[in-house]
């Protein structure tokens, strides 16, 4: 069952990929497996996950090329989605609990703030 290890409010314009390091250093438990949007898709990050001995499942772009340069975890993953594209949607829909913490964590601030505003 996925569940939520670490969060980081950041501006809009803030990548995520350049996030994912800090939230790897901050993460002291054992993952097996993470689930990210497209805005993590890079070869080091995917390596970084590995690194910590963690499954990466991230988004795949459509002009994603299997060549790791380096990074041999991003020719797994790639690898991985296209040899069972199926068997990886499986791991990586999990994702949308995740989204589904963060969508009612929106809706509450959003009740809040309107609430806020009347008073």
């Amino acid at each position: 069952m996925p569940f939520f290890i670490y969060a980081k409010v950041t501006d809009g314009t803030a990548s995520d990929a350049a996030e994912l390091e800090e939230m790897i250093s901050n993460v002291d438990v054992n993952v097996g497996e993470m689930y990210l949007d497209k805005g993590y898709l890079s070869r080091a990050n995917a390596q970084l996950i590995a690194d910590i001995g963690a499954v990466p499942y991230i988004a795949i772009k459509s002009n994603v090329r299997s060549k790791s340069y380096g990074y041999p975890a991003w020719n797994r993953m790639v690898n991985m989605y296209r040899e069972s594209p199926d068997d990886y949607a499986k791991h990586y829909n999990r994702r949308s609990i995740i989204e589904g913490v963060f969508f009612s964590n929106e809706e509450k601030d959003a009740i809040f703030s309107k609430v806020k505003d009347i008073s």
